[in-house]
C-alpha cells in the first residue's frame, strides 16, 4: 500500500516546538519540514492498522524525506534552524523505530542514509536530438525501397524465365531423340553432301 504524507500529516504542530525554537510554522522550508517529521509518529499509527505481520506477512516502509535538504540549502548547515531540525529528525526516527520494533516484536532491519552533497550524486545528462550538432549517418543496412509495381514485374519475368526455360528444354530433348531415318528438311539437305563424300 502506498501512503503519501499528504494523506497521513495533519497540520503542523506547534506542539513539538519549544517556545525558543528557531523553526517557525509560518516560513515555508519549516512549514514542510515539520510536517514531514510530525509524518512519522503517524507513520507507526497506520502501521500499526495496515499491518501484514498477523497474516503471516512481511513489509517493507520506505520513507523520504526530502525537506531536510531544503532546510539546509535556506538556513545553512551550522544555522540554528538545521541543529534543531536534526534534533527532531532524530527523535523522530527513534521514536518511529521504538513504536515498528514493539509492532514486529523487534524482528525489524531499519537503514538509514543521508546524501550530504548532491553535487556527487551520479546523474545522468539529457539533452535534445536537436541539439546535437553533428550529425553521423549510420548505415543500418536496411533494404531498398521497391516500387508498388515490384511484385507484379517480379512474377512476369519469373513466369517468362520458367517458359523459356521449358521450352529450350522441350526443344533440346525433341532434337536428342529425333529419328535420324524420318525423311525431313534437315536429312533432305544433309543427304546428298553424305553420298559424294563416301
Amino acid at each position: 500500500q502506498h501512503v503519501e504524507v499528504a494523506d497521513i500529516a495533519d497540520e503542523v504542530s506547534s506542539q513539538m516546538l519549544s517556545e525558543n525554537s528557531s523553526l517557525q510554522t509560518t516560513r515555508q522550508p519549516d512549514a514542510v519540514f515539520l510536517l514531514e517529521v510530525n509524518a512519522l509518529p503517524q507513520l507507526a499509527a497506520k502501521l500499526k492498522v495496515n499491518s501484514t505481520v498477523s497474516h503471516g506477512g512481511q513489509d517493507f516502509i520506505f520513507y523520504q524525506l526530502e525537506s531536510f535538504s531544503l532546510l539546509v540549502k535556506t538556513y545553512g548547515d551550522d544555522s540554528p534552524q538545521v541543529r534543531e531540525g536534526r534534533h527532531l529528525l532524530r527523535d523522530g526516527i527513534g521514536r518511529l523505530i521504538d513504536d515498528v520494533r514493539e509492532l514486529y516484536d523487534d524482528n525489524v532491519l531499519v537503514v538509514s542514509a543521508m546524501i550530504e552533497n548532491p553535487v556527487n550524486t551520479i546523474s545522468r545528462k539529457t539533452r535534445s536530438v536537436l541539439q546535437s550538432e553533428f550529425t553521423q549517418t549510420v548505415d543500418l543496412r536496411l533494404s531498398s525501397e521497391y516500387s508498388e509495381d515490384y511484385p507484379a514485374i517480379f512474377n512476369i519475368i519469373l513466369i517468362m524465365s520458367l517458359v523459356l526455360a521449358i521450352t529450350v528444354l522441350a526443344v533440346s530433348m525433341s532434337m536428342a531423340y529425333m529419328d535420324p531415318g524420318r525423311d525431313s528438311i534437315i536429312y533432305r539437305m544433309s543427304n546428298p553432301r553424305m553420298k559424294k563424300d563416301q
